[in-house]
This record gives C-alpha cells, sequence and structure tokens, in this order.
C-alpha cells in the first residue's frame, strides 16, 4: 500500500508543479530503453505530442521509480543503467518508501554524475532543467 501511495504523491506534486504545456506527466507507461526492453517505470514525465494510442513515452525527460525491498539492487542498478543511456533524460529519481530519501541522478551536460543522496524532512530535490523542486518529505506522506 505504502508504495502505491508514494507513486500517488510524486505523481501530483509533479502534475501541480509542471508547466503543462510542456510536459505531460504519467504513471506505470511505457519506456523503450534498448534491444526490446521495454520498462514500466512508477512515474515518467515526457514532453507532450504522443499519440493517444502510443505505448511508451516519445521523449522520457524524467523517470521516478519508488522502492520496494525487492527492487532496491535492480532500481539502483541495472534500471540506472539502462535509462540514464536515454539521450531525452535529464532527471532519474529513486525514492525510498519507508524514510525520507531519495537517490537523484540529474544530467550535467552530457552525462550522469553518481546520484546525489537526499535525505531528511526538509531536504530538497532540485532539478533546474524541469523548473521544478520537490521536497522527499512530501513525496512519502501516507495520507
Amino acid at each position: 500500500m505504502w508504495h502505491g501511495l508514494v507513486v500517488g504523491n510524486v505523481f501530483e506534486l509533479l502534475r501541480t508543479r509542471l508547466d503543462r504545456k510542456r510536459w505531460v506527466v504519467l504513471t506505470e507507461f511505457g519506456v523503450d530503453v534498448g534491444p526490446r526492453t521495454v520498462r514500466y517505470p512508477d512515474v515518467v514525465v515526457d514532453r507532450p505530442g504522443a499519440k493517444g494510442r502510443d505505448l511508451t513515452a516519445k521523449a522520457p525527460a524524467l523517470v521516478a521509480e519508488v522502492l520496494s525491498p525487492s527492487t532496491m539492487t535492480i532500481d539502483l542498478g541495472d534500471k540506472a543503467a539502462e535509462y540514464l543511456r536515454l539521450p531525452s533524460l535529464l532527471a532519474y529519481l529513486v525514492l525510498a518508501q519507508d524514510e525520507v530519501k531519495a537517490w537523484v541522478y540529474i544530467r550535467n551536460s552530457d552525462q550522469f554524475p553518481a546520484p546525489q543522496v537526499v535525505a531528511g524532512e526538509d531536504a530538497t530535490i532540485s532539478i533546474p532543467a524541469l523548473d521544478v523542486d520537490l521536497l522527499p518529505g512530501r513525496c512519502l506522506r501516507r495520507h
């Protein structure tokens, strides 16, 4: 249940803070990551313009995953490597569901440095390319 609540909070925060003329916020939508592999991240921010019948994001700018105990290695390992190769991607967020903590990958120039670990109720995740700041503590609200 907590996983779904955190995903919903991230979706809602992004949807209310991003310019809807520039960005579309989706949940459980396909992202083509390479040879015959499609991932379904928890939240995707895409550019508008996709057709209603499209099955994958056109040019994902942000991908967010909410950790489950069984997915930590995959979300910070294989998935991270796949998502960070996407030329359109500006940020990859991995959020814990049981503590106020996030791993934040932000593209600078043509590469992604190691993730910044953001923790604590007063922490802020800043994503300049999307002109948005998120508070991990708000993402973890369970009510």
